[in-house]
Parts: C-alpha cells; sequence; structure tokens
C-alpha cells in the first residue's frame, strides 16, 4: 500500500464523498422516509422558524403547537439543528430538504473529519477504512434511517470534530465544536464531553480547559435555562421510555458493531498487545465499556434513575463505538502486513454489507404536502414531557380566537397577533376576565394599556386569564426572556466575543510559527 501515499488528500475526500453516498442515496430521493423522529423534527423545525421569523430569539417557547397553545420545547431539547436548519431554510431549502442537508452533511463531513484525525496517526489506506467502518457502522444507519434523529446525527460529527481539534491542537476550533455539541443532542453531549474530559487527562492535552470552558460559556443561553427550568415542567416526573425494551439483544443484534469488535479481540489477544498506545487502550476501553451499557449485561445498572433519566435508552451508548470505534479498524489494518490486510478488508466489508442492505430494504419513503408539516400542532415529544407541571387539562384541538371573554361581554379586534405576542384592543361592557389561549410559561407577560397585568394561570388549563376594568383597553401579552435567562444569554454573548478573540489570535500565532 506504499502507493496510498501518494494518492492526493481530495482524492481521498471524493472516495469518501462517494462512498458516503453509497449509503445516503435514500436521502437523495424525492420526499422523506418513515422514522420514528424525523418527520416530527421536520415540523419542529418549521414551527421554530415561525416563531423566530416573527422575532423571538433566542427560540424558546413555540407558540404553534400544542394546538396553537405553546410549547417550551425548544428550551429544553438540543436547538442545534434548529437553527441550522432554520439558516438553511433561509437560503431556500424546504423544511424536509433542510432536514436532509442537516443528516447527510453530518454523515459526510464527520467522515471526512474522522478521516482527517486518523491520518494523523496511520496510513491513508487505513483510515479510509476506519472511516468506512464509522459510515457503514450499523447504528449511524440505525440512526438516520430507522430513528430520523437528525439531533443525534449532528452530535456525533460535532463529537468527532470537538475530539479531532483536542487531539490535533487545533485549540481555535474547541470553542466551536464544544459549543456546537453541546446544543445537538443533550444526552450525546454530556455522554461525549464526559469521554473528551477524560481523553485529555490521558493524553495530557491540558492545553484544551480553557477554549472548552469558552464553548460551555457559549451555550449557556441553552443549557442554563434548561436545566433551571425543569422545575417547571413534567420531565422529572415522568418516565419517558422503559430501558428494558431498548437494549440490544437477539432481535436488534446487527445494532452491534461487529468490525470493531473483531478489532478489538484481534488487538486483545495479539502478541503485541504491549504496544498498544494509551490512547488507543482509551479507545478500547471506551468503545467495550460503551457496547456493554448497551446490552442486557447493564440491566443492574439501568434501574438506577439518574442513568434513565440521563440517557433513557441504552442502545443510545453505541454512538460511541461509532466514534472510536474506527480506531481500532485502522489500528488492524495498520499492524497487518499485505497479504493478511487484503484478507482483513474482504472480511470487513462482507460484514458491513450485511446491515447496509437490510436497512436500505427497509427503508419506506414518502412524499407529502408542505402542509402536512407547516400546519401540525403537536407537541413533537413522546409523553408531552416539557408541558408546564399547572397544565392539568392539556389541549386537545386549536381554540378558535387566541383572545376572548372569560367572563364579562364586549367586542375584541385583533391588532398583531404571533406566536408569542397577541396586540388586541378590547372594548368591554362591563368588568370582565380576559381568556388568552395560550399556556402560561415564564417569560409571559401582559400589559393592559400599558401598565403590567397580573395573570392568573392557576386554572386545570393553565392558561392566562386576565382581569380588566369596564371600558376600551389595549391588553398586549408577549413572550420574553426573563432575568436569568437574559444572564445566561449576556454570558453566552460575552464568550462568543472572547472565543471569536482567541481564535483569531490562535490562528494568527500558527501562522506566525510557520511563516
Amino acid at each position: 500500500m506504499k502507493e496510498c501515499h501518494r494518492v492526493p488528500l481530495i482524492v481521498w475526500i471524493i472516495a469518501i464523498v462517494l462512498m458516503s453516498a453509497v449509503v445516503l442515496w435514500p436521502i437523495m430521493r424525492p420526499g422523506f422516509f418513515i422514522s420514528d423522529d424525523g418527520e416530527w423534527m421536520i415540523i419542529r423545525l418549521s414551527a421554530f422558524y415561525q416563531s423566530l421569523a416573527e422575532g423571538q430569539f433566542p427560540v424558546r417557547f413555540l407558540g404553534r403547537l400544542n394546538h396553537s397553545y405553546g410549547y417550551p420545547v425548544s428550551n429544553f431539547l438540543y436547538p442545534g439543528f434548529l437553527y441550522i436548519g432554520s439558516i438553511i431554510h433561509r437560503i431556500g431549502f424546504s423544511f424536509v430538504d433542510s432536514v436532509k442537508v442537516i443528516l447527510a452533511s453530518s454523515v459526510v463531513g464527520g467522515a471526512i473529519i474522522l478521516f482527517l484525525w486518523l491520518r494523523r496517526f496511520y496510513r491513508p489506506f487505513a483510515s479510509y477504512m476506519g472511516t468506512v467502518g464509522f459510515v457503514f457502522g450499523p447504528y449511524v444507519l440505525f440512526d438516520v434511517y430507522h430513528r430520523g434523529s437528525v439531533g443525534e446525527i449532528l452530535g456525533i460529527f460535532a463529537a468527532i470534530l470537538a475530539w479531532y481539534s483536542v487531539s490535533s491542537g487545533k485549540t481555535w476550533i474547541v470553542p466551536w465544536s464544544v459549543a456546537l455539541l453541546l446544543v445537538s443532542h443533550n444526552s450525546l453531549a454530556l455522554l461525549f464531553i464526559v469521554l473528551l474530559v477524560c481523553y485529555m487527562l490521558v493524553e495530557r492535552k491540558f492545553q484544551n480547559w480553557k477554549p472548552m470552558a469558552l464553548g460551555v460559556a457559549m451555550t449557556a443561553f441553552f443549557w442554563f435555562p434548561a436545566i433551571y427550568e425543569r422545575r417547571y415542567v413534567l420531565f422529572d416526573s415522568l418516565q419517558i421510555a422503559k430501558p428494558s425494551n431498548y437494549f440490544v439483544d437477539a432481535k436488534v443484534l446487527y445494532l452491534l458493531n461487529i468490525v470493531p469488535m473483531i478489532a478489538a479481540i484481534v488487538l486483545l489477544t495479539s502478541r503485541q498487545n504491549h504496544g498498544i498506545v494509551r490512547r488507543l487502550r482509551f479507545f478500547l476501553i471506551a468503545f467495550m465499556a460503551s457496547t456493554i451499557l448497551a446490552t442486557p449485561v447493564a440491566a443492574i445498572l439501568w434501574k438506577q434513575p439518574l442513568l434513565i433519566k440521563l440517557f433513557q435508552f441504552p442502545y443510545r451508548f453505541l454512538s460511541v463505538g461509532v466514534v472510536v470505534g474506527p480506531w481500532l479498524i485502522a489500528e488492524v489494518i495498520h499492524r497487518a502486513n499485505k497479504r493478511l490486510r487484503i484478507g482483513i478488508c474482504m472480511v470487513f466489508a462482507a460484514t458491513w454489507l450485511i446491515p447496509w442492505w437490510t436497512t436500505m430494504q427497509r427503508v419506506d419513503p414518502v412524499v407529502r404536502e408542505v402542509g402536512f408539516y407547516t400546519t401540525n400542532e403537536g407537541t413533537t415529544t413522546v409523553a408531552d414531557e416539557y408541558m408546564p407541571r399547572w397544565v392539568q387539562v392539556p389541549p386537545k384541538q386549536r381554540a378558535e380566537k387566541p383572545i376572548e371573554f372569560f367572563s364579562g361581554k364586549g367586542t375584541i379586534q385583533i391588532v398583531e397577533p404571533s406566536t408569542q405576542k397577541i396586540d388586541a384592543i378590547v372594548d368591554a361592557s362591563e368588568r370582565s376576565v380576559m381568556r388568552i389561549n395560550t399556556v402560561y410559561y415564564p417569560g409571559w407577560g401582559v400589559q393592559v394599556d400599558g401598565l403590567p397585568a397580573a395573570i392568573d394561570y392557576q386554572n386545570a388549563r393553565g392558561i392566562m386569564l386576565v382581569a380588566i376594568p369596564a371600558g376600551k383597553h389595549r391588553v398586549n401579552a408577549e413572550f420574553r426572556e426573563t432575568v436569568p435567562r437574559f444572564v445566561a444569554d449576556t454570558l453566552s454573548v460575552i464568550a462568543a466575543i472572547v472565543a471569536l478573540v482567541y481564535s483569531f489570535a490562535q490562528i494568527n500565532k500558527k501562522k506566525g510559527i510557520t511563516a
């Protein structure tokens, strides 16, 4: 394989893109495909974009969802793909295509970054085969086509980028990659941040602590309210999933990343295993531990409420193998002689093709009218877990009007209705109580004739009631940032400015060294 050394980098990248196309070709077809979450994510993106276009930023409360009574899902669940998808949609892509672009670019981008990362330690061919192991990894296929988990796929890309930036000494990328990881997927962010910190300790990459802290601070606008405001929603009082239903058992054995498992066994039983470097030993342990946590072997650990709350599904730990498994593959191919290398690659290829072919046969394409996504008013979550605690009777259908008389009578003229603002002129013939058909959530405020008005939301439906005297009044309800959120937003802005200065300084420093 000596000839591989002379192959230009661009050729390897083209080969990666073409190889990725073999996996991603169903995404290139019109419409979407039936999956657990994919179409719900398109619906959430369309509602998010609507709120963003109407001026809400950061977007926390999606007024169209929950039958137009509003739902604070983007305050709690990974908004990264929603902001990225909104930019892509603004460029001109449909909401469906925006999600498909994120899925495809995350896989292709992750593969290219992974190849560059592996190439720092291995020959190009070994690095390429490790990258093939990522693209054809059963859990990647499962995440894209069965689950439609755009957040997880984006999170895996962000994890690869963060690990590459830490490992390669490109500290100017670290703040941005860590920030992207933190807003890409809640559970994967926690999982990979812990692993990344452990890796930095093992490899003594201490120069990355400060840029990593900047990345964490940049996303304070998201994670601080998400943690602080959990007291307001049902999430902690519900068990979203039963872990025993989501183990990798005999029914879904194909999800196990067999090729890295073979590579791990080869490395552990090899006479040369004494030569395993610290880095590779770390990846071996991470791969084996995460694989065990995804199987019934770890059932006793999944009885811990904290583990269930943080990660929900045992098979989610397979995402670790997606990132570290390619290292084991590359190491085995790197060590093998030419004749053995050919045999190993043939075995690996056959093993990859089985789950790929099975997955491709199960892809069920669907083409829907755009209104299916842009008018859908569901909550887009499994158990309405981000419903405010004070809502005892969730909405079943949308209200006829955004504001109406709860008691009393008169006339109402809607001046400016939107997903986070209701402006109305009310002419009450007697003392009345107005019902604003939006679920109350901290951040909502009401003014009557320019003065703050008390909001009563202690009713079964948790919607806003406001008393007004007889006469003509201007009633304005608007969703804004609370003080704690504003503090978090300010920290994010300051951290982003510092990160920009830091990144430019690091780039200029590199240029000065190489000049």
